[in-house]
């Protein structure tokens, strides 16, 4: 069932003079940190 929400939305953000940048994720990518960014703080990388 289609209600036109997000055109609603996207017309009163437009309206109202908010800039929308419309992005895609691609799905979930495993990743491995190089760092314990807490207990690296303040050294050189």
């Amino acid at each position: 069932m289609a209600t036109g929400f997000v055109e609603k939305l996207f017309q009163l953000l437009i309206d109202k003079s908010f800039s929308i940048y419309l992005t895609a994720d691609h799905g979930n990518v495993e990743a491995t940190g190089q760092a314990n960014q807490s207990r690296d703080r303040g050294r050189d990388a």
